[in-house]
């Protein structure tokens, strides 16, 4: 009796995750030689049981298929390096502080507003400003820490310009116009849960004077950005977290001023200084807009090319028509806006040493990913995550959806990158007939995996825990801390599909 190959599949699927259960949570190693130990695990696989698979070729178009991963966060590195070597950043903390004395209403302000301005192009820069930013207002290291990534958890499936949507796209060749408005509105259920997680995690008071209301108008400000540029206008869905964060801004300052707060003086800068932080982002907003209009969509469009490799899924390349040329532009453009200031804490800076610099800060990341999804690449062609799929696509389509759930989150946990996660899991669902919309699967998948699981990865963790200055004693804290609002996620997530599948599709 042969044996079954879907059995072998499953099995040998399994191998590099446990390698990397293994890597983090026993052995305590960093994102980067966990990714490349799973890489490695597989490769061997491959050859013992898998001999006719290709190897470094599947490895290598995998990476090329990941490319807008890869410019994202390479851009995303130096969009953090010259947005603060300009005195940008500095300032705009500056003026997002002066709106309260009000501890609560700075740490909302601080994590809304720079979470969607700065994370919108770049996610990993927001953790530096604001994790330190929330524990100088006096709450502690660890707290601080752990508050955030549960706050921006709903949150990051639309950082660096929509590049979990867009790894997605990638993997599944679902466009991502489809993905927007199941991505947008299934979000919006967590947004509560991540911001009711933050408070309780900072001991927040919500009976005190002002302190409700504060958290309800974040609420407000993050889902009307979420419904206006996700179901109202999907075409603008890049502008979802820069819309997000402007209304959280609005919200806030209409009460603090209706109320009588009191808020500190900024009369040492001028309107234009005031203004300026914000001009880069102004920038990207018109780049975005503009490509999307005649001429210059249909000029932009004919810049696109193809790329084969070995007879794999071609790969679609527009180097003018991406979310790290965006990022690059919305760089370089800090420099047209810099801030020159005698007492100011910015070293000074140059495009050419930021970008260096910047491209240097990125090597760990970048290297991370190039592993990680060349792991994915070899499953592909192996037939593994095919084979996985054929286990459990007999389920039910509630049961599936469920399912698929629940084994992102499991996933997500434990991949080196959150992107790898994304696009292995997207690829699978490609063929599964479960009287489902291909998209809704893959929508599930790109939330859970790039946002739902964040908090609980071993590098994030690490990396957050060590912005705060928080011992390594806490970290434990962290995960247990977090851990209870992620589940609620995953929860909610379920019960949204569910409801969702019964009540609109079946």
């Amino acid at each position: 009796m042969a044996f079954d190959p879907n059995i072998l599949g499953a099995i040998t699927f399994l191998l590099p995750i446990i390698t990397l259960f293994v890597g983090f949570l026993i052995l305590k190693w960093d994102a980067l030689k966990v990714s490349i130990a799973g890489w490695i695990v597989e490769v061997i696989v491959l050859l013992l049981a898998y001999p006719e698979a290709e190897i470094m070729r599947a490895s290598i178009w995998a990476d090329v298929s990941l490319w807008n991963a890869f410019a994202v966060i390479w851009t995303g590195f130096i969009f953090g390096q010259m947005y603060s070597n300009t005195g940008l950043l500095e300032r705009l903390v500056k003026v997002l502080g002066s709106l309260f004395t009000h501890k609560w209403g700075k740490a909302l302000t601080l994590s809304g507003v720079v979470g969607g301005l700065i994370g919108a192009f770049n996610g990993y820069a927001t953790y530096p400003v604001t994790i330190q930013g929330i524990k100088e207002l006096g709450y502690k290291s660890w707290r601080a820490a752990t508050g955030y990534l549960v706050f921006l958890s709903s949150s990051i499936p639309f950082v660096s310009l929509w590049i979990a949507g867009t790894v997605a796209e990638t993997s599944s060749h679902v466009p991502i116009a489809e993905l927007v408005p199941y991505i947008g509105l299934l979000t919006i259920p967590l947004v509560f849960v991540s911001t009711f997680g933050f408070a309780h995690i900072l001991k927040i008071d919500l009976k005190a004077e002002h302190n409700f209301a504060l958290l309800l108008l974040a609420l407000l400000g993050a889902i009307t950005g979420r419904i206006i540029f996700t179901q109202i206008i999907p075409s603008l869905y890049l502008l979802t977290l820069i819309g997000s964060s402007g209304f959280i801004f609005i919200y806030l300052l209409l009460y603090s001023r209706m109320k009588g707060m009191e808020r500190e003086n900024l009369t040492d800068i001028s309107i234009g200084g005031i203004i300026r932080p914000f001009a880069p982002i102004i920038v990207g907003i018109l780049v975005i807009i503009l490509w999307k209009l005649e001429p210059i969509a249909g000029v932009i469009a004919r810049a696109e090319f193809t790329i084969n490799l070995w007879g794999f899924t071609p790969v679609k390349l527009n180097l003018l028509n991406n979310p790290g040329f965006y990022i690059l532009l919305i760089a370089l453009s800090s420099y047209l806006f810099k801030i020159h200031n005698s007492k100011s804490n910015v070293p000074r800076s140059n495009p050419v040493k930021d970008l260096i610099n910047g491209s240097k800060r990125s090597y760990k990341t970048m290297l991370t990913l190039f592993f990680g999804s060349g792991l994915v690449g070899m499953m592909l062609n192996a037939g593994q995550i095919a084979a996985v799929r054929n286990m459990i696509v007999h389920l039910s389509a509630v049961a599936y959806s469920g399912v698929l759930a629940i084994f992102s989150f499991a996933s997500a946990m434990v991949f080196a990158e959150g992107l790898p996660a994304d696009f292995l899991l997207s690829s699978m669902q490609v063929g599964v007939d479960v009287k489902v919309p291909l998209a809704l699967l893959v929508s599930i998948i790109a939330i859970v995996t790039m946002g739902v699981a964040d908090p609980l990865k071993p590098s994030l963790l690490k990396y957050t825990s060590t912005l705060a200055d928080a011992p390594d004693t806490d970290e434990p804290n962290m995960f247990k801390s977090a851990l209870i609002w992620q589940l609620t996620e995953v929860a909610v997530i379920i019960v949204e599909v569910v409801l969702g599948i019964i009540l609109f599709i079946h």
